[in-house]
């Protein structure tokens, strides 16, 4: 598609008018041949040394990043434990449904506000967020933006990944990012504002490259590269016996040579043929000695060293421990994807949302933020807890935000629920009828609580001559029946077993559990 190129008034984020025809125009994909190859790179992680990472390190901080970005790559393909600890970093934001925020009230803000929604829609907006926290773990990431014209609207209606490698950055300031030509294999040349999506996490402060998460991860996977061989070479003899090949003083060299052969056969074959005048001696080896852990104990302690570099704690990696210790290390996460989350919007809203509505609506005094809502994780417990305490002394919550705490919904009608007394069906544990004659509200205010006191008053006393006289008759009748105030002393030990007193606690009972269900704490 080509458009008549025409004198542009909108500024990109450069500050230079933008050229429309730049953000249509085709652009070479990586080639075969030439400085944008996209298969031959060759090989930095193989043979890693000491001296060797040393050198790509420092070519990458003096600009020539190219062996850096390729190590980086190959570590994600090559270390299980580095690709994973990344992966769980870019999928604590990939994983969170973006926002949009309008810029205002009014109409137009709206309006403009349900586009945006309309273009974060769209199945490859999530390839845009994936290809910019590409960038974790290389410094930068560049994703290719492809726009769609019409004479009422600009569209971008794709956005592609680009290999780190086919740019460079500038050196007069050490942020700007520069394509890579033929023409210009060196310095690159100047990316096109609004074609390109450029999202550069701030790990660190300093040179975009120098805050890449597989800097530092790189001497552990070189260490741990090391430790790896050498327990392979270790597993490949260990539990093996020391095999002695014996021969007499006139032996051969030919007869030297097939005894040579015979004790390497054992350890592959384990079988082998000798003449019968030489011997082999089998040494069993000492399991005391700890080696078998050793090059397990330090890979493990390189991995864990990555995990507090990528997440910054390593709770959520291998080791396990206490609830309250996982909290405080979730914390730590939340906080570094806050900071990812932050870095990432600040991106898209320069180079995807300010572009399309400059576009399509011209300079607006304010723009349309995207954001990605993060949902703290909460203590339930503590939250019931405080619940108890502080509804009871007149603090009123909705119960929808607390059933939406819980992720309850409302149950409908005909539905039994928790804690609810059938009509007509007295509880085991609070025989009286009053229980059935009155809901209690935890949540009432101070006034329903005071009315439904007052009624609860009233049922109490509606069944109390009957309740009391099972322990005022025995009372009753040793009076009648006894002459002297000795004669009453005499016959009140035998009142307890005549008095039925259960019916009268129980009703107590029952009547203060109530009230204090409905607020009364005295």
């Amino acid at each position: 598609m080509s458009v008549t190129m025409t004198k542009s008034t909108i500024l990109g984020p450069n500050g230079q008018p933008i050229q429309k025809h730049a953000l249509v125009d085709e652009i070479d994909d990586a080639q075969l041949t030439g400085i944008r190859n996209m298969w031959s790179h060759g090989s930095i992680a193989a043979g890693l040394t000491p001296v060797s990472l040393a050198r790509v390190l420092e070519a990458a901080a003096d600009g020539d990043h190219h062996d850096f970005l390729t190590l980086a790559e190959e570590m994600e393909e090559r270390d299980l434990h580095y690709a994973c600890e990344l992966s769980k970093r870019k999928l604590a934001v990939s994983g969170i449904e973006p926002n949009v925020e309008p810029a205002g009230d009014d109409q137009k803000a709206l309006d403009i506000a349900e586009e945006i929604r309309q273009l974060v829609q769209q199945p490859s907006f999530g390839d845009l967020i994936d290809g910019c926290l590409d960038g974790l773990g290389k410094g930068y990431a560049v994703v290719q933006q492809d726009w769609e014209t019409s004479a009422k609207q600009w569209m971008p209606t794709n956005w592609q990944w680009r290999d780190p490698r086919f740019f460079a950055i500038n050196r007069a300031d050490g942020k700007a990012l520069r394509l890579l030509t033929d023409n210009d294999p060196v310095i690159g040349e100047a990316l096109a504002p609004w074609r390109w999506v450029q999202h550069m996490p701030r790990v660190k402060m300093g040179l975009p490259i120098r805050g890449a998460l597989a800097r530092p991860a790189a001497v552990a996977y070189m260490l741990k590269s090391f430790a790896l061989g050498d327990w392979m070479t270790f597993a490949e003899v260990f539990g093996m016996p020391i095999r002695i090949g014996k021969y007499h003083g006139g032996a051969t060299p030919e007869e030297k040579a097939t005894l040579r052969r015979a004790v390497a056969n054992i350890g592959t074959d384990a079988s082998a043929i000798m003449p019968e005048q030489m011997k082999i001696e089998l040494l069993e080896r000492s399991k005391s000695s700890g080696g078998e852990t050793m090059y397990k104990t330090l890979c493990e302690w390189l991995d864990k060293q990555v995990s507090k570099g990528i997440l910054g704690q390593t709770m959520s990696a291998d080791d396990g421990a206490s609830l309250s210790q996982a909290q405080v290390h979730n914390e730590v996460r939340m906080d570094i994807c806050k900071a990812d989350v932050r870095h990432l919007e600040k991106t898209l809203n320069r180079d995807v949302i300010q572009a399309y509505v400059k576009l399509n609506h011209g300079p607006q005094p304010h723009y349309p933020k995207i954001t990605f809502p993060m949902a703290e994780p909460e203590d339930l417990i503590a939250l019931t807890e405080g619940l108890k305490e502080l509804v009871p002394l007149g603090l009123n919550v909705s119960v929808a935000q607390v059933r939406d705490k819980f992720a309850l919904r409302a149950p409908q009608a005909d539905e039994e629920t928790l804690g609810q007394v059938a009509a007509g069906e007295p509880t085991p544990d609070t025989p009286s009828k009053a229980t059935n004659k009155i809901a209690l509200n935890r949540a009432q205010s101070p006034q329903a609580v005071e009315d439904e006191l007052l009624e609860l008053e009233n049922m109490m006393l509606e069944d109390w001559q009957q309740t009391i006289t099972n322990v005022t008759d025995p009372v009753q009748k040793l009076l009648d029946q006894s002459t002297t105030l000795e004669e009453v002393k005499a016959g009140l030990p035998d009142l307890m077993e005549q008095m039925d007193a259960t019916a009268l606690v129980d009703g107590i009972a029952s009547g203060l559990f109530m009230a204090r269900g409905a607020g009364y704490e005295s």
